[in-house]
């Protein structure tokens, strides 16, 4: 078996992974390896904030739990944490951003005039 050689090892592949072994893969002197413990993030969900809670616990996640919860009758919740796929290392945000409707913003332009 070959031994194989890099400049630098980067685990994790997610936002600051990938930029980071962006930037370093850069320069054709530097060879990079960038590991990653999940798979592909091909899956709809990932792709759809709102589906978030279907990665839960399942291998999307490293199916973090709470510590016992008092106002849970002691029961350990579920909790979203880092996505275990490529390129998604904050799967569990379910951050969205909806767009107000253009007349929204009517009173803003009549302000400004």
């Amino acid at each position: 078996m070959a031994t194989e050689r890099y400049s630098c090892v980067i685990v994790g592949a997610g936002s600051a992974g990938c930029v980071l072994a962006g930037r370093l893969s850069a320069d054709p002197t530097c060879r990079v390896l960038l590991l990653e413990a999940g798979g592909s993030n091909r899956k709809r969900e990932i792709r759809i904030p709102a589906a978030f809670t279907k990665l839960l616990q399942t291998g999307y996640d490293w199916n973090y739990r709470t510590s016992e919860q008092p106002q849970l009758s002691d029961r350990r919740a579920a909790g979203p944490g880092p996505g275990r796929v490529a390129r998604r290392g904050r799967l569990g945000d379910a951050t969205h951003h909806p767009r107000p409707h253009p007349r929204a913003y009517r009173h803003d332009r009549r302000a400004r005039r």
